[in-house]
């Protein structure tokens, strides 16, 4: 249970900032720009497949607690994502993208200190890292919301 509702929470919370400021972004003008912008969608696609692999290992019933690899496929994983949404930020129009690309990328350094800590203290379960990447991913929302509040984007 817990790990679905994470799931529909990291999910959610990353729809919510990927379709509320991407599209709205736009491209720069510019063949290698188009193309950057979407090369830049790779870690972010390739991140979504992984969070969905590492929550399925939460979700496989068994006698066995979960396993090391669930912790580095979903901190890799949510890593991934906010890297390529700093990358896919970076081709687009609005500015200043500054602040964007600091929240984002100081998310998925968050990430990956939060997951090294799973893997590596006793103390702090998967369950816990699963419960603080989903309060991450709408913690990053709330912010990511306020900081494009204070960003332009020209008229396409």
């Amino acid at each position: 249970v817990l790990a679905t509702a994470v799931e529909f929470v990291g999910v959610f919370a990353l729809w919510f900032v990927y379709f509320d400021d991407i599209p709205k972004a736009g491209i720069r003008p510019g063949l290698v720009r188009a193309e950057l912008w979407a090369l830049s969608h790779l870690p972010l696609q390739i991140g979504i497949v992984a969070v969905a692999v590492g929550i399925s290992k939460f979700l496989q019933i068994s006698r066995h607690p979960v396993h090391d690899e669930a912790i580095v496929i979903l901190g890799v994983g949510f890593a991934a994502v906010y890297v390529g949404l700093a990358l896919v930020g970076l081709s687009g129009l609005r500015t200043p993208i500054a602040p964007l690309t600091a929240a984002r990328l100081g998310v998925a350094g968050l990430t990956a200190v939060l997951a090294f800590g799973a893997w590596t203290l006793s103390w702090f379960a998967p369950a816990q890292l699963l419960v603080a990447l989903a309060g991450l991913a709408v913690l990053h929302a709330v912010v990511a919301q306020r900081l494009r509040a204070h960003t332009h984007v020209p008229r396409h």
